[in-house]
């Protein structure tokens, strides 16, 4: 759509528009003549949710956008609830009914009146409860429970039009002020009393119900982790004692230490033992020598009782020195001990010495001095196995001490890691309840942190009334919303209406357009309808002499034009009676065959003859047939001749075929559809030639894209304002183009 076709859309429409606007601005203002005063408060409450202090970070300076946005969208929609809004009218009724007379503070003489109507003195009698606000508030409640369904608890706690009511109170306006720690809360009523103790009752209801949600919450996280520190503590303890007395049933008082211990006593005792073996080996490799050279006098030592009952008695001796020295037993019995070896030593060298005194060896050695000799390693051999008996015994000790150990450690680090997880499960338990408890002070800070900065004041004066904005929205709305429907439905339209269209639905060139004349259009005293209509017939006729000429059969005689319609009352008529005049005026002879009589009013310039539509015309062949013997077509240089609506009734194809041109008169008001694209395109197929269109019925407006400007009496106003939308303007020579007249 051009700007031009708007302004002519808009101008056409402009009575209907006016109309709406004016019946609508009319309605909105009868409407609101008794609407009532309103009166508004408001409240501001400090949050703390941007930058209040946080027992979680005491040191906490970086604010998180989505985070505080969050948050704040929270506290608005829990303020908007609709559980808040119930409670906050439960608690205006209480308190209205606690009044229980008119008090400008609280509720005004209209209010009283309304909830006397509702509620008269009887039943606020019921409901009340001396000196207690909450037990009203819970009385209130029972009734409203037990009369759910009845028609007064509707319009008292369900109808917007009830103080008392969520739908009224919902009409409170909740913003955060600006990126501020601040809230504005305001409401209207019209009383200014209910205004502001409705806010007040609000701040508090939701005040106490964010505290309720927050600490809520966190009590429970507190009460569950309190629950597993106990549980915690309880598996540690048990572990603990299990471990005790594990150790005290195995008498394990450092296993660490303990185990170090009999490991250094096995490393030493098996040294000892080494240097025992060698002595042993080396005493024993000395008496093989000794016994050697003393082999002639081994029978006077050996059959000697005397001297073998001591040497046997010296070895026992040797033997238990030796194991008390590795048990480290009574060191007196001990020192005893040693004081007898040494005695017996002494006297059995004596008794030795008396016997072989004065004997010699086989090779002339004093026996005396191998005799000594034999002795002492005698006494050495028979210590070295005493003690290596000793060693063997304590070996076999060490031996079951580490069978006994060696499943204890195990035992013991498996009880010591169960210690650790569970203490380490208790630590994190316990860290966990640090944590809840903290951010249960922190949500009791924040929660407890929302201070009324601004409390409600008692609004004096009602505010300004938008009567006049509403009435002048209604006149806005009343014009531009059917501004807005023609134009869609303008965009919409589906009909051919205009030439530019002609190709875009029937794909055929245009020959012409002829303006509508119907009686409404002619009204229109500011047109030339006359001139319009000239110029239209005369264009068309001028591209049918130019069609001619390009096919080379202008001096043929006669040339037929077939007058075409896909459906009745497209103008075929109007439109060969036109051309024919036209034709006729511009010096040919013409002659129009119609199957009805035309409903032209004004001069027949022309012949025309009439031929019946029977069965003989299907079968016709040519022109000729139709005319007969009547008329000389070769005296005649066009004949038109109309055919029947295309999709009404059948045609003659050979007459068709015969035609030198083919005009397809369209209603320009019509809808092209796909019959119409289908019945022309089987004609088409009969046709010699491509049909041209003829549209019939378009907007004199419309004829600006046939015969250019429409000559129209304007004001200069409106001269001028075509000019602008046309951008007709020149810089250097003004306005151009003239009037028409």
């Amino acid at each position: 759509m051009t700007l031009i076709q708007f302004i002519r859309l808009f101008n056409r429409n402009l009575k209907l528009f006016l109309f709406t606007s004016l019946v609508l601005g009319v309605l909105v203002f009868l409407f609101t003549m008794r609407q009532a005063r309103e009166y508004q408060s408001e409240t501001e409450i400090y949050t703390g949710l941007a930058s209040g202090a946080d027992a979680t970070d005491v040191t906490r300076s970086k604010i998180d956008f989505f985070s505080t946005s969050n948050a704040f969208d929270n506290l608005i929609n829990i303020i908007k609830s609709r559980h808040t809004l119930e409670e906050t009218g439960e608690r205006l009724l209480a308190l209205h009914i606690m009044t229980g007379n008119p008090d400008p503070m609280v509720m005004s003489d209209e209010t009283f009146a309304q909830l006397d109507a509702w509620f008269p003195a009887s039943e606020r009698k019921k409901l009340l409860v001396e000196g207690d606000f909450q037990g009203t508030i819970d009385q209130i409640r029972d009734y409203k429970a037990a009369n759910a369904l009845s028609k007064k608890v509707e319009d008292v706690f369900y109808n917007s039009a009830s103080p008392y009511s969520h739908a009224a109170i919902a009409g409170i306006n909740v913003f955060r002020i600006a990126n501020s720690d601040l809230i504005r809360i305001n409401y209207k009523w019209s009383d200014p009393a209910v205004c502001q103790k409705t806010l007040e009752l609000l701040n508090a209801v939701f005040t106490r119900r964010m505290a309720d949600i927050k600490l809520g919450q966190s009590n429970d996280v507190v009460l569950y982790f309190r629950k597993q520190v106990d549980e915690s503590m309880i598996r540690l303890q048990d572990a603990e004692e299990r471990l005790k007395n594990f150790r005290t049933e195995n008498r394990i008082i450092n296993y660490q230490e303990q185990t170090k211990s009999i490991a250094m006593m096995k490393e030493y005792l098996e040294d000892e033992y080494q240097k025992e073996i060698a002595i042993q080996a080396s005493a024993e490799a000395s008496l093989i020598k000794l016994e050697g050279q003393l082999e002639l006098n081994k029978e006077i030592v050996k059959y000697s009782d005397k001297i073998l009952a001591q040497r046997t008695e010296l070895a026992e001796i040797s033997s238990k020195i030796a194991s008390m020295e590795v048990y480290y037993q009574n060191e007196e019995e001990r020192d005893a001990l040693r004081v007898k070896q040494k005695d017996l030593k002494a006297k059995l060298t004596k008794d030795l010495n008396m016997r072989y005194e004065f004997g010699r060896t086989t090779e002339g050695v004093d026996i005396k001095d191998l005799l000594e000799q034999w002795l002492r390693y005698t006494l050495m051999l028979d210590e070295s196995n005493a003690r290596i008996r000793v060693f063997n015994s304590r070996k076999d000790y060490f031996m079951q001490i580490y069978d006994e150990f060696s499943p204890l450690g195990s035992r013991i680090s498996q009880m010591e890691r169960e210690i650790d997880i569970e203490e380490a499960n208790y630590l994190e338990v316990l860290h966990s309840l640090n944590q809840a408890l903290l951010k249960q002070k922190g949500e009791a800070l924040s929660s407890g942190g929302l201070v009324v900065t601004f409390p409600p004041f008692f609004p004096l004066e009602p505010i300004k009334s938008k009567r006049i904005l509403l009435v002048i929205a209604a006149f806005i709305i009343g014009f531009f919303l059917p501004l807005l429907i023609v134009i869609l439905i303008d965009y919409l339209d589906q009909t051919i209406r205009t030439p530019s269209r002609v190709h875009k639905f029937t794909g055929l060139k245009l020959l012409g357009a002829y303006p509508n004349m119907d009686k409404i259009t002619l009204r229109d005293d500011t047109l030339d309808f006359e001139r319009m209509s000239s110029l239209a017939v005369g264009l068309i006729c001028q591209n049918l002499l130019l069609e001619v000429r390009s096919m080379n059969i202008l001096d043929k005689k006669p040339k037929f034009v077939s007058m075409l319609s896909t459906e009745p009352g497209e103008g075929k008529s109007r439109m060969s009676h036109e051309m024919a005049n036209e034709l006729t005026l511009l010096g040919f002879r013409v002659m129009v065959l119609r199957y009805k009589e035309s409903d032209a009013d004004d001069e027949f310039l022309y012949e025309e003859a009439m031929y019946p539509i029977d069965r003989e015309f299907l079968n016709t062949h040519s022109v000729h047939d139709l005319v007969g013997s009547r008329f000389n077509l070769r005296a005649y240089d066009f004949v038109f001749i109309e055919i029947p609506a295309l999709l009404q009734s059948r045609y003659p194809v050979d007459l068709l075929e015969g035609m030198d041109c083919a005009v397809m008169a369209i209603k320009a008001s019509r809808v092209w559809r796909k019959a119409d694209a289908h019945a022309l395109e089987e004609v088409q197929k009969v046709l010699n030639v491509v049909p041209r269109v003829a549209l019939n019925g378009v907007d004199p407006e419309d004829m600006e894209e046939i015969i250019g400007e429409v000559a129209k009496r304007r004001s200069e106003f409106s001269k001028f304002i075509r000019k602008v939308f046309t951008f007709e303007i020149s810089t250097r020579r003004g306005y151009k183009g003239q009037p028409m007249f």
